[in-house]
């Protein structure tokens, strides 16, 4: 992943996932998230706590959501992040799930933050 980093440099735990776009004639997944900006090392004060941002991951090969459920702001509670071979990698994102845990698999060779 070129941007494999974002996954270090930003602190996604309890930031909330708002929506999923998979764009399909681009092998495209979108996570629409709100980021906790608070807990961000970079954050000051004078800036919003809470801000809206892409999750924008490329080339991707496939895509699970287990269970298979709306997405209803759920919170990021896990990221992880294995290679698979050479060029892809595989991200795992746990989430809340009312009484229960939400799993997002997703096999790309990019992933990208974009602010909104």
């Amino acid at each position: 992943m070129v941007e494999l980093n974002v996954f270090r440099d930003i602190y996604f735990h309890d930031s909330i996932l708002e929506g999923i776009n998979y764009l399909e004639n681009e092998n495209k997944l979108i996570l629409e998230i709100e980021l906790c900006n608070w807990k961000q090392k970079w954050f000051n004060s004078d800036e919003s706590e809470m801000r809206m941002g892409h999750l924008v991951f490329r080339n991707v090969i496939d895509y699970e959501i287990d269970p298979h459920s709306m997405v209803d702001s759920n919170e990021v509670l896990e990221i992880e992040v294995n290679k698979i071979d050479k060029k892809y990698y595989l991200t795992k994102l746990v989430l809340t799930l009312e009484d229960d845990v939400m799993i997002i698999k997703i096999k790309a060779s990019d992933v990208e933050w974009i602010w909104l």
